[in-house]
């Protein structure tokens, strides 16, 4: 990463990316279609942060797909979706889905978040984590369309 500090002021500008743990984006088409990336890291697993995002009422999604670049050890559970309600609303994971791969988790999908449904309400994403990471280097990304 680049620092550059020239402005006398004793302040600093960073250059290029940053590691925040948990990070989570959007990509949005001219369409009604739209992915959201949750890059899952063990870091951010530990830290249990989720950027604040929202879940807009009337979406349906459609499918999820999970990459592991490196195994999310010590991890025995996971659930993402709607805040206060992931296990009910959303996706949840078990340990065997963090082993280093890419696998289709379109049949996790449940609630509101199932294919065949559709939210009711606009609702914040929150994430649950059981275990704890026993490693610094484990990555993931979770997509969900």
């Amino acid at each position: 990463m680049a620092y550059e500090g020239n402005t006398g002021l004793q302040v600093a500008a960073q250059y290029g990316a940053r590691d925040t743990g948990i990070s989570v984006g959007v990509e949005t088409t001219k369409t009604a279609f739209n992915i959201l990336s949750i890059e899952l890291t063990s870091q951010g697993l530990k830290d249990k942060f989720l950027p604040p995002l929202v879940m807009p009422k009337n979406a349906q999604i459609k499918r999820a797909f999970i990459t592991v670049n490196a195994a999310l050890t010590g991890v025995t559970g996971l659930s993402i979706g709607r805040g206060g309600g992931a296990a009910t609303d959303g996706i949840t994971l078990v340990a065997a889905d963090f082993a280093v791969g890419s696998r289709d988790l379109t049949a996790k999908l449940t609630g509101e978040w199932a294919p065949t449904s559709a939210t009711t309400t606009a609702n914040n994403i929150g994430i649950v984590v059981t275990g704890a990471p026993t490693t610094e280097t484990g990555r993931a990304s979770l997509v969900i369309e």
